[in-house]
């Protein structure tokens, strides 16, 4: 399922930490979860893993949100995908695992960001 141009992965999101975009943030946290948002996108594009249209819509919304919070620009959110996707290729084929570790951290943040 196609869901956000932009996305990537961290290893953050393997210890299934929740995403929590506050207004006083630093930008440090505030980069991290942005990452963490690309990272379901990733997952969700290139390994097949289920997220309904509901739950993509509101990764697309959040991400647009806390990348003009963090006033970015595109150069910046490309920069952040970049890393994201990097993070994702190290986790070679376990990745997309329906099974593995990985899979399961999915599951947990996804729900975690976007309710049951």
């Amino acid at each position: 399922m196609k869901v956000v141009h932009c996305v990537a992965l961290c290893a953050a999101i393997i210890t299934a930490s929740s995403v929590v975009a506050a207004p006083a943030q630093t930008n440090k946290a505030g980069k991290d979860d942005l990452v963490k948002l690309y990272l379901l996108s990733v997952a969700a594009d290139r390994c097949g893993f289920a997220m309904t249209s509901r739950q993509a819509d509101m990764i697309d919304r959040t991400t647009k949100s806390l990348a003009e919070s963090l006033k970015l620009g595109s150069r910046g959110a490309d920069a952040l995908y970049s890393e994201a996707d990097i993070e994702f290729e190290k986790q070679g084929p376990k990745a997309c695992d329906r099974n593995g570790s990985f899979a399961k951290a999915f599951q947990e943040t996804l729900h975690k960001i976007t309710g049951p």
